[in-house]
């Protein structure tokens, strides 16, 4: 065939082997079977259109369709692939290739019509059975295995696909829960009832549905089966029903609001690793209906025996066919299964039912409809939350409050549904689902745009108060509520594409709302955004409206400031009124004209004005006086004209003060007498033009009233005006007659108004002007100034005309002409400029003149041509342009004053105030639409309605919007200051709702307004979860138990149900509505309480949690309400006992009861309750009907089991949770169950259950008792207790959770002590037990365990386990991941959650095709994916099926580790062999758990990792402590003690009490490590420290400040550092050499800018030391720290020294023997002192503290002798003589004290030597005292007496010791010393001692000579050493050595022939140090001595 062709690249080959291919298929040269082996045929035939270029498309369709029509072709298809590229293909190619791709698609799905070997498949089905399969094993038949197995084939390849297509989704569809047909009766009967036409029915189903059903069945059951939420979407179109069935609705609203929350939390809960499971839901493979034997490595048979197919009745309850594991495995198989030498069963008692029961057992009835057709028919969530929106949207538009609120909430809801389940992509996802989708949510946001113009349209005058606040409440929640939705779904740039017209205009609208944009400053930029995109021309108009309501704001405050103004703030009233005048059309406040010019006049009188300030003031008043609206512009000539008249008046002649005229300074500039010239003066209206004429007139005559400086600016800023008065100069006005004058000249010296220039320049004729423009004899510089002149003259209109007349349109026409001409002149185009701004004006006032010149193409091109050659001057340009634009678009240049609509209106009438125009002041209904939307007055008009109410409805009212105000901040995402909560607490809205809880209802409309009250406060205490305020509950709390009655807590205690007609229908409802809600609102008070820290909160909680706990149990009855069994009422009383017991101690205050009784009583009801329903129900582990109450009384017994055992004073508490259950044979007696009711809930479908029944075991378990009585009721189970625990432990598939509490109660078990054999064992049932039939060898206790263990694999699980542990806080987020082009799987949630839909059938059939791990799976999603999986598992041999394997979490670990550890206790040497053997501390101790510590912030996953950081440090101290080898390995070692330093410095404030722990376990475990390994992993430690110095010394000063709160921290952390530097003092003893990291004493020393580290460490141990007591045990570590550190740091030492620590240390000393010598004094019996006695210690720490301070520092030693030491411990002598510990300790330290003292340190050693003038007591001076510790008999080879020789060595330094030494005859014991007999053996302790002595006074000639005289001294010397010496040195030779260097020794030494011989042999010796001592004493002989050569 040569495939390999199919894909070269050239495109001739590739088409030549495709037709050699068909061609042989064609005459039949090769098949199709043929080819359908050749799987690399497949791939290739697809990369057919991966090439640029694709002939023969359809020839190779046509193939692969062919292909695809055979089995084994369609799965090689599908294997690679096909169905996705095939998909994506498609839109690519041409309609009728399409049609062959559809063909191929359809195909690939069809079941395979080739026969299938069904023996096979049989086979591949056998080790993973589905439940049913199990129970039936006979009923398999070969078409079920085929249609199943092709099923999830196909199911696996459409999600896949879906995956693929679907962009938009990032949640779809739940794990699929099979039902029982007890549960779909349930759900079938339910949905029936919500179709009744009886109101009454459906009312009470709904209410079923959310007190009951809805609290057993998982949330997801109701989307997997919609029917039931068909049927309350379809309830919804109730709400606008006018036959009183609006409730209706309502009920159905509050159901699916119930549905959405419970989703959100299933949600959750499938993404909490914890709880993940891959186990089958229907029932747990633990409790699997099964009659063979399981487990790993079990050989299933395929024929079972009839034993392993009977059935027996349950141990409780029906006689059913019953799960394993409920107690009656008597004789079925052991849960280890099989193994090589045998089957090993557990032996257990025959049961005792009776054969005949065998007649009553039926297989449990599962749902036998189609699976499949079922999850085709269930609705996703997308697709729920889409279906919710459309039915209830509408409802929105309706008038009750009450619905409308209930609608919000659950849009609320959805909304976060939508956010978790939808993508932004589902605006470009092409798929069937993304267009749906689309579809839905327009239509969606459609139906929101029509509610919010429906309530927005309603408002209007005629509607009452209460509808406009309801409408305009609504309207902002829906708003906020489209926002968030927008948010969450609509990308800003996508808004122009997809949002309906109906939403552009509620974004118009709502960009307009100021009040909105107000109080939701954040929602109201989003608006705008989304506004800029759909509607430019809205958002210029509402950028036109920001712009307008920022100027009045600008108004406003102007007009404000205006009244507090100086010098200072001028500039900034300026800048206002700039801003202000943008307002002035609208709000038309002239009084702000008028002030601003008054603000002008000042500035500019003043002489010393900024010129800022007057350049930026006439800006302004420029802008005013040329405003296009005439009132404005009217307004400011008028004010203008009266400063001037006010200045220039004729009555300010009169007055003294000639500044007066100055107030017209700012109307004398030229910018601003040519406004008023030019537009003043022409200006149409009259006002305007008259006040013009008023000013130049007042201004023109005022020469004699102005003063010079005034007149000067005046004739200044006339002069570019002069030509433009020229043409209003008349002889007839007087305006005119001063102009005139202006003109005129009085003489001819020039003498006139104006200098002879200026008249001169207004008398030229404007002819003559033009005649020099015209002339061409004339220079071209003068035609154009000439030129310019004109422009000037232009602005007189009335010129206009006679220049007309004489042709200078034509002649500037022709100039334009000439100088842009190819041929023109170019020097003409300096005259252009001018030209151009002539005839601009004159186009510009000539309308007719513009019409024509518009027609002129030739001038109209020559304009562009100028533009063209004159593009560099710009002032060109701009002319032309100006031009041209007047020219081209002459037909639309008019000027329009743009009117804005109403909305536009509305915004500005938001900042109007009563002196604004009328229209713009706020009407009654703005001042009401600014109140509600302002959330703090509309909180306030609430609270005030409250007070002030006089009927139950304005309360309603008040609390409904309280409610929706609360529920707009959780819509806009609100916090803060500005929010409700916020608002509200400095409301005190505690005084308006208190007075409502105080009394009884007394009506049904009381209780209903209680309930609403109720309501509130719990949606208010729901809106703090964040962090309640502690005085908000403070107060409830106090209300709730001030009063004796307590009536809220008694109206919730139901008393017994009236009978039939005592109370009315409507009665009923509400008061279970109201205990409804006092319980719903009690649970959050509880629940707050968890998380407050105040002091008085805490004090209330206490005695309100245990007087709720009483009235709750109160509560507890089963059959005392007539409606649902009581279920309702038992569910939420059970909800609230699971809060009330959740924290410890809520037992503790009850008045009548002890707490004890108060844990009976709950306990007695409880099991009543289980008993009921689950036990009498035989352990209904299948349905889910009821198990809303199991659940809750499962985790109440849970929390009661902790509080009963602290409660409790012995262990007879496990004994009442035993159960009897009464048989229904009145002739039986009732049998007692024990703990058997425990172990069907093991076995709990729902994870949470069996969490919590396996925690009651462990919690059980904890005492001896409750391990004897739950192994009693296990007796008949396969493998007792042991095996059933383990075999939950061991199940790969059971969640983290389930495990963790299954090794919690094997780890318990494991503290009793288990019998060694049969012979130890009581009762086998107790013990593990194990027999093997083959061999019939049993084992019981330890080794059965043992055998167990290993069988199971056990350890190979563990490392598994360890090795694959996941880190990660959720198992998906909710976020698309982007697939690549080489992926075949995406990483969306749905890949994981298509696994759990299928079962394990499929594992084993295709490996190619199967998942990932689940573990490995969702690793992947998060970041550190590479680090999660770094340890290889080779090593692991247990057989792991990832398919199967759930989530291993640290939860689980931490068990895991602390189980362990009891089995290291238990089995020392065994498990150490399988723990070294699996490798398993490298699997536990993973870098990526350590690394990720310090990148958490949750603390919940904080708090995982922290326990499991303590269990694994308690592992390793017991593996420590047996052989420490197995830690201590460099490879493990070192990245350990890495972790653990890293560990110790991280710093969490939300989990302090558990970081608190576990660094106490770890420094634990490092003081064991030093303790254990010394020296040998000192430099580990050192290393690992040195990394993270600076932040340990920062954890050790925390431990340090917590000794109160945290002892045992306090201890460890100390403990440590005294270990650390202890080994260093070791280090620097031994001198180990240099070390490649630093030492303790450099990290102590090293100061970085800041204290060293020994300073600070050694502060605040002192600070620690002294300020604790003598009798504090703490005192006494902080001073072994405070020692250590003082014998290794210089800094500490020295900082001790400046402390006083030695002063006070000796002071302390005094103090001790004057309080011993008081207490010797005392008559009676001497007191004899013990060891441990407090002054004794106290006393030995102050020396050792001393001795440590004074240790090679000479300035302390120096203290030391200042503060007179040595007379202290004399006088303190006597009492050491009594402690030998003592005496060492006084010895130790004056051998310090007196240890290498120089020069300036001899009087030091020499206070130890008494003066002459103490002759008396020489005898007893501390030196004889000394002496006689060094010959004391009974001190032979003690500590005393070498420290006491080692002192006395110390002190032969001194003369005068030496002195003493020598008259007490001390030295002559030393010729008594006996030597052994044989030089092989060494000297004894005792003459090494002295030895050294006399090493140490042979130094100086005086010593020698002490030596010499004494009688054989030399010969004993030299005997010696010929002996072995023990250390390294030859004492007794140096002695010798030392004698010889003096000359008057020579003769005597010379004398002695074996001292020569001596040191001549020494020359020979091998010992370097021997030779080289012989060598220098021979020497020194030699020298300088002629006698020595005879003798030599």
């Amino acid at each position: 065939l040569a495939p390999a062709y199919l894909c070269h690249q050239l495109v001739e080959i590739r088409v030549r082997a495709l037709k050699n291919i068909l061609c042989k298929i064609d005459h039949g040269l090769i098949t199709l079977v043929d080819l359908a082996q050749e799987k690399r045929l497949f791939v290739l035939l697809l990369e057919w259109f991966n090439f640029p270029n694709v002939p023969l498309q359809g020839d190779v369709l046509n193939l692969c369709n062919q292909l695809a029509k055979h089995s084994s072709g369609g799965q090689h298809f599908r294997e690679i692939g096909a169905l996705e590229f095939l998909s994506q293909l498609r839109p690519n190619v041409e309609p009728k290739i399409q049609v062959c791709i559809d063909e191929i698609v359809d195909n690939l799905f069809k079941l395979p019509d080739t026969p299938v070997d069904t023996q096979a498949i049989a086979y591949q089905l056998h080790p993973q059975m589905t439940m049913e399969q199990q129970g039936n094993p006979t009923n398999i038949t070969s078409t079920t295995v085929i249609v199943l197995l092709f099923y999830f084939v196909l199911m696996n390849l459409f999600v896949h696909l879906v995956n693929n297509a679907v962009k938009c989704l990032k949640f779809s569809t739940f794990p699929w829960l099979t039902l029982t047909v007890t549960d779909r009766h349930i759900l079938s009967s339910n949905e029936t009832s919500l179709r009744s036409s009886n109101q009454t029915l459906v009312r009470s189903t709904c209410e079923l549905l959310q007190d009951v059903i809805m609290q057993d069945f998982p949330a997801e059951i109701f989307l997997q089966r919609p029917k039931i939420v068909q049927n309350l979407l379809l309830l919804t179109k109730l709400a606008f029903g006018r036959d009183g069935t609006q409730h209706l609705a309502l009920q159905a609203v509050g159901c699916l609001y119930q549905l959405c929350n419970y989703l959100r939390n299933r949600l959750n809960f499938h993404r909490d690793p914890s709880f993940f499971s891959a186990k089958n839901d229907l029932v747990s493979q633990n409790s699997s209906v099964t009659h063979a034997q399981e487990t790993q490595g079990t050989r299933i048979s395929q024929n079972p025996s009839p034993r392993s197919t009977s059935p027996r009745p349950s141990v409780i309850g029906r006689t059913v066919q019953r799960p394993r594991g409920d107690g009656q495995d008597g004789d079925a198989a052991s849960s280890s299964g099989s193994s090589s030498q045998g089957h090993i069963h557990s032996r257990s008692p025959t049961s005792s039912h009776s054969v005949l029961d065998l007649a009553h057992v039926e297989m449990p009835k599962m749902e036998n409809e189609d699976s499949v057709e079922l999850q085709f028919q269930q609705l996703s969530l997308p697709q729920f939350c889409c279906l919710v929106l459309e039915h209830v949207i509408s409802m929105l538009r309706t008038g009750s409050r009450k619905i409308v609120l209930c609608v919000l909430e659950l849009l609320a809801e959805v909304v976060l549904l939508i956010n978790y389940s939808i993508s932004e992509d589902v605006w470009v996802d092409d798929s069937l689902t993304g267009r749906e989708l689309r579809e839905s949510l327009i239509a969606g946001l459609d139906a929101l745009g029509e509610s919010l113009a429906y309530h927005s349209s309603s408002i209007n005058v005629d509607l009452p108060e209460a509808m406009l606040l309801h409408h305009r409440m609504t309207f902002i929640s829906i708003a906020l509520f489209t926002m968030q939705l927008l948010q969450v779904l609509v990308p800003v740039e996508k808004a122009n594409e997809v949002l309906p017209e109906s939403i552009e205009v509620v974004l118009y609208l709502l960009s307009l709302d100021i009040s909105f944009r107000l109080a939701y400053p954040n929602v109201h930029e989003t608006i705008t955004a989304y506004l800029e995109q759909v509607s430019s021309e809205s958002y210029t108009i509402y950028k036109r409206a920001t712009e307008i309501v920022h100027s009045m704001e600008f108004a406003c405050r102007f007009l404000k400031e205006i009244e507090d103004k100086d010098e200072n703030n001028l500039l900034e009233l300026i800048e206002l009124a700039d801003q202000a005048v943008t307002s002035l059309p609208y709000h038309q406040h002239l009084q702000l004209i008028q002030k601003y010019i008054e603000i002008c006049s000042e500035i500019w009188k003043s002489a010393q004005a900024s010129p800022l300030l007057q350049g930026e003031s006439q800006k302004v008043l420029l802008k005013l006086l040329s405003h296009p609206l005439p009132a404005v512009k009217s307004e400011a000539y008028l004010c203008s004209l009266n400063i001037v008249k006010e200045c220039l008046g004729i009555y300010n002649v009169t007055k003294p003060m000639p500044s007066v005229c100055q107030g017209v300074h700012f109307l004398l500039h030229g910018r601003v007498l040519y406004e008023i010239c030019t537009f003043g003066l022409q200006d149409s209206l009259e006002q305007v033009n008259s006040a013009a004429k008023n000013i130049l007139v007042y201004l023109l005559q005022g020469g004699l009233i102005m003063n010079t400086l005034t007149w000067s600016k005046l004739i200044e800023a006339f002069y570019p005006v002069i030509p433009i008065l020229q043409g209003f100069a008349d002889a007839e006005g007087p305006l005119g007659s001063c102009i005139l004058a202006l003109s005129e000249t009085y003489n001819d010296a020039g003498d006139g108004v104006l200098p002879r220039k200026a008249r001169l320049r207004a008398g030229d004729n404007v002819f003559k002007v033009y005649e020099i423009l015209i002339s061409e004899t004339v220079d071209l510089a003068l035609r154009k100034s000439a030129a310019e002149q004109l422009v000037i003259m232009m602005q007189d209109n009335t010129m206009h005309g006679v220049l007309k007349n004489h042709g200078i349109i034509e002649k500037i026409i022709s100039f334009v002409h000439e100088s842009v001409h190819r041929n023109g002149k170019v020097h003409m185009q300096c005259l252009v400029l001018p030209c151009l701004a002539i005839l601009r004006k004159l186009v510009y006032s000539d309308p007719t003149l513009r019409h024509s010149l518009a027609q002129e193409t030739p001038f109209l091109l020559a304009l562009f041509r100028v533009s063209l050659i004159l593009q560099k001057e710009k002032s060109v340009l701009i002319e032309a342009a100006v031009l041209l634009s007047l020219l081209l678009f002459d037909e639309v240049a008019t000027i329009n004053f743009c009117i804005y609509s109403l909305d536009f209106m509305k915004c500005l009438r938001t900042y109007t105030s009563a002196e604004f125009v009328e229209k713009l002041k706020l009407s009654p209904i703005d001042g009401v639409m600014l109140k509600v939307t302002n959330v703090a007055s509309g909180l306030q008009d609430c609270l005030s309605s409250i007070t002030l109410a006089v009927s139950h409805i304005t309360v309603s009212s008040a609390l409904s919007r309280m409610r929706l105000y609360l529920l707009n901040d959780k819509l806009a995402l609100k916090q803060g200051i500005n929010s409700s909560l916020t608002v509200l607490q400095k409301l005190e809205w505690h005084t308006a709702l208190g007075r409502f809880l105080q009394i009884l209802p007394a009506c049904t409309e009381d209780e209903k307004l209680l309930a609403d009250v109720v309501s509130f406060l719990r949606k208010l205490l729901l809106a703090q979860k964040e962090g309640v305020d502690s005085k908000d509950l403070t107060s409830l709390l106090e209300l709730l138990l001030r009063q004796e009655s307590n009536p809220l807590l008694n109206f919730f205690v139901a008393a017994e149900s009236p009978v039939q007609g005592e109370m009315d229908e409507i009665q009923t409802l509400l008061r279970q509505k109201l205990r409804k809600e006092l319980t719903e609102f009690f649970n959050i008070v509880l629940q707050a309480l968890t998380s407050v820290t105040d002091r008085k909160c805490l004090l209330l909680a206490g005695p309100f949690r245990t007087l709720l706990a009483v009235k709750f149990l109160q509560c507890l009855r089963i059959t005392d309400a007539p409606h649902f069994y009581g279920l309702p009422s038992l569910e939420r009383t059970l909800r609230g006992m699971v809060h009330i017991t959740a924290l410890p101690r809520w037992s503790l205050h009850s008045a009548a009861l002890e707490p004890y009784s108060l844990c009976m009583k709950y306990l007695t009801g409880l099991l009543e309750v289980i008993s009921a329903f689950y036990v009498e129900w035989g352990g209904n582990a299948m349905s889910y009907m009821g198990k809303g109450v199991t659940k809750s009384a499962v985790l109440c017994l849970l929390q009661l089991s902790h509080e009963m055992m602290t409660q409790a004073n012995d262990e007879t508490w496990v004994s009442l949770w035993s159960l009897a259950y009464e048989q229904n044979n009145e002739e039986q007696m009732p049998s007692r169950l024990g703990l058997a009711w425990l172990i069907p809930l093991w076995v709990d479908r729902d994870p949470e259950v069996r969490f919590a029944s396996l925690g009651i075991g462990s919690a059980l378990t904890l005492v001896e008792n409750g391990c004897t009585a739950l192994a009693s009721s296990c007796q008949n189970i396969s493998g007792g207790l042991w095996g059933t625990v383990l075999n939950i432990l061991l199940d790969q598939s059971e969640c983290s959770m389930v495990r963790r509490e299954a090794a919690s109660i094997l780890q318990n078990l494991l503290m009793i002590c288990l019998p060694a054999n049969t012979e130890e064992t009581k009762d086998v049932w107790q013990t593990p037990c194990v027999h093997d039939e083959e061999s019939g060898v049993s084992l019981v206790g330890l080794p059965a365990f043992q055998a167990l263990l290993y069988h199971c694999q056990f350890y190979e699980h563990v490392a598994y386990m360890a090795k694959h542990c996941y880190f990660g806080r959720q198992m998906f987020d909710f976020s698309v991941a982007k697939s690549t082009e080489n992926s075949l799987l995406s990483n969306s949630f749905e890949d994981s959650l298509k696994y759990w839909r299928m079962p394990s059938v499929l594992s084993n059939h295709n490996q190619s095709s199967s998942p990932p791990s689940t573990s490995s799976t969702l690793v992947c999603r998060k970041s550190d994916t590479d680090t999660l999986q770094s340890l290889d598992s080779e090593n692991s041999h247990v057989s792991v099926n990832s398919e199967q394997c759930a989530v291993v979490t640290p939860h689980l670990l931490s068990a895991v580790c602390s189980l362990l550890t009891n089995l290291l206790a238990a089995i020392p040497e065994d498990t150490l062999i399988a723990v070294k053997q699996n490798h398993l501390f490298a699997a536990f101790h993973r870098t990526q758990c350590y690394r990720m510590f310090t990148m958490l912030y949750f603390s919940l996953q904080v708090l995982s990792l922290l326990q499991y950081l303590s269990s694994l440090s308690g592992l390793f101290q017991t593996c420590l402590i047996l052989h420490y080898e197995n830690i201590t390995q460099d490879d493990l070692l070192k990245p350990l003690l890495s972790n653990i330093l890293t560990v110790l410095c991280v710093r969490y404030c939300e989990v302090t009490s558990a970081i608190y722990q576990t660094w106490t376990d770890l420094f634990i475990l490092l003081n064991l490590i030093l303790r254990k390994s010394g020296q040998a992993t000192f430099p580990s430690v050192v290393g690992a420290a040195a990394e993270q110095w600076a932040a340990l010394i920062d954890t050790i000063s925390v431990c340090i400040q917590l000794s109160n709160s945290t002892p045992y921290l306090y201890t460890a952390s100390l403990q440590f550092i005294s270990l650390l530097l202890a080994e260093e003092g070791k280090r620097q003893f031994h001198n180990s050499g240099e070390s490649q990291c630093p030492t303790i004493t450099e990290l102590l020393e090293i100061s970085d800018g800041t204290e060293p580290s020994g300073i600070c460490l050694c502060e605040i141990l002192l600070q620690s030391y002294e300020g604790k007591s003598t009798e504090d045990a703490h005192r006494k570590v902080a001073a072994g720290a405070l020692t250590s550190l003082l014998a290794v740091s210089g800094s500490a030492q020295k900082h001790a020294l400046q402390a006083g620590v030695i002063d006070s240390s000796i002071e302390q000393m005094k103090h001790t023997c004057i309080q011993l010598k008081l207490d010797s004094l005392r008559p009676g019996k001497v007191v004899q002192r013990k060891k441990d006695d407090s002054l004794i210690q106290e006393l030995k720490i102050a020396m050792q503290l001393l001795r440590n301070c004074l240790y090679n520092n000479a300035e302390c030693k120096v203290a030391a002798s200042d503060a007179h030491l040595v007379s202290v411990v004399h006088s303190l002598w006597p009492w050491f003589l009594m402690d030998d510990q003592l005496l060492l300790t006084a010895l130790q330290l004056l051998c310090v004290y007196t240890a290498n003292l120089s020069a300036c340190e001899y009087n030091c050693g020499a206070s130890l030597v008494p003066q002459c003038s103490q002759r008396s007591l020489s005898n007893n001076s501390l030196v004889h005292l000394i002496m006689k510790q060094a010959l004391h008999k009974s001190c032979d080879n003690s500590m005393v007496r070498q420290m006491a020789f080692a002192l006395l060595s110390n002190l032969a330094m001194f003369h005068e010791c030496k002195g003493i030494l020598q008259k007490s005859n001390f030295l002559q014991n030393f010729l008594a010393v006996p030597l052994p007999k044989t030089t092989v053996k060494g000297l004894s302790t005792l003459t090494t001692l002295w030895l050294k002595l006399l090493l140490n006074i042979s130094f100086g000639d005086d010593g020698q000579q002490m030596i010499l005289k004494m009688n054989g001294s030399l010969e004993l010397l030299t005997t010696m050493s010929q002996y072995k010496h023990k250390g390294s040195q030859p004492t007794a030779l140096l002695i010798l050595h030392n004698i010889c260097f003096s000359p008057a020794n020579k003769p005597k030494v010379l004398a002695n022939d074996n001292i020569v011989s001596t040191f001549a042999a020494c020359l020979e010796n091998d010992n370097p140090l021997v030779q080289t001592i012989g060598a220098s004493a021979l020497w020194a002989l030699l020298h300088n001595y002629q006698k020595v050569c005879v003798p030599l």
